[in-house]
């Protein structure tokens, strides 16, 4: 008994001695990786900032004050984060299928995947892709969907339920508004990102 169990014990050594290490990590698949991190990271970096001063808008200067945040301190928000990840090359905006703002209008892909997130309501999944940009560089793009929350009725809800004085500034500033006609829950839009790879 005690031979065979010296026995073993011999052949168990040698086989772990034999167990070739884990290879290296693909260096490309690391790059992606942290590229989709940085994407996921700046998205939720840019939600935390400005649902809370839409937010306190809303509470204190009613919807005309939500409508300044989304006019103005939204592209501000948007350009901070981006400066915070301009290191990396990231880029990041907010997008949807009917925009208010029409620099905020989708590109080709933006667009496909918003329109397979509209007929999919409910889908709230983060769309991620490695795709090849206008340089011919590797990168990862991100999007994230946006639902319609009750703090957005104000300005984006049914035509006929906002207010006239709101809406009187809608015409003024976007006389070409599209994003109107929403109920809480609707998907409104995306967040899209931009990262590129690299190793």
């Amino acid at each position: 008994m005690r031979i065979l169990a010296t026995v073993f014990m011999v052949m168990l050594v040698f086989s772990v001695g034999c167990q070739r290490p884990p290879p290296p990590p693909n260096p490309e698949e690391v790059a992606q990786d942290r590229a989709f991190q940085l994407a996921a990271a700046a998205a939720n970096e840019l939600v935390s900032a400005l649902m809370p001063e839409l937010q306190a808008a809303m509470k204190a200067d009613g919807p005309a004050g939500a409508l300044a945040v989304c006019a103005d301190r939204a592209q501000q928000l948007t350009a901070e984060v981006e400066a915070r990840y301009a290191e990396q090359g990231l880029r990041i905006r907010r997008t949807a299928q009917r925009v208010r703002n029409p620099l905020n209008a989708p590109d080709e892909w933006e667009q496909q995947w918003m329109d397979h997130a509209a007929a999919s309501i409910g889908d709230t999944v983060s769309v991620t892709l490695r795709s090849i940009d206008e340089q011919g560089r590797v990168e990862i793009r991100y999007l994230r969907p946006l639902l319609l929350s009750e703090a957005c009725l104000p300005c984006h809800g049914p035509a006929e339920q906002i207010d006239p004085a709101v809406r009187t500034l809608l015409d003024e500033r976007y006389p070409d508004d599209e994003a109107t006609g929403f109920q809480v829950g609707d998907f409104r839009g995306m967040i899209s990102v931009r990262v590129p790879v690299k190793p």
